[in-house]
């Protein structure tokens, strides 16, 4: 759910449309998982396409 939520309409052209984690993580959390789970988490589901590193804060 996550996975399509956050990137499924991401422009791998276009690095503005790709999701900060701290939002991934947050929603995570708001599903039931813990803070070590969502961060976890928000990396799995970075397509390999993505900018390498962590894109949080805004």
């Amino acid at each position: 759910m996550a996975s399509e939520k956050f990137w499924a309409n991401a422009d791998r052209d276009d690095i503005t449309t790709c999701p900060y984690n701290d939002e991934v993580e947050e929603w995570l959390k708001k599903q039931g998982f813990s803070q070590r789970q969502a961060k976890a988490g928000a990396t799995i589901i970075r397509p390999e396409w993505a900018p390498p590193g962590r894109r949080s804060g805004k």
